[in-house]
């Protein structure tokens, strides 16, 4: 099914700014807007041991 044809849901909660609350709560926040970055952040989050969340800004036309 084309992503263009699936509804958008809604919701109060803040479209970005995750990571920063992520960092607040004192874990690993990362907000990546740019897709060369992707892979190096992704791999800092996943080592062990400690929570990481990676937060990625796309375009929502081309998801």
């Amino acid at each position: 099914m084309p992503a263009a044809s699936v509804a958008r849901a809604e919701s109060d909660l803040p479209t970005s700014g995750f990571s920063a609350y992520v960092q607040r709560c004192g874990a690993m926040g990362v907000k990546v807007i740019e897709l060369k970055k992707l892979s190096k952040v992704i791999g800092e989050a996943i080592k062990p041991p400690d929570p990481a969340l990676v937060e990625m800004i796309t375009n929502p036309e081309l998801v």
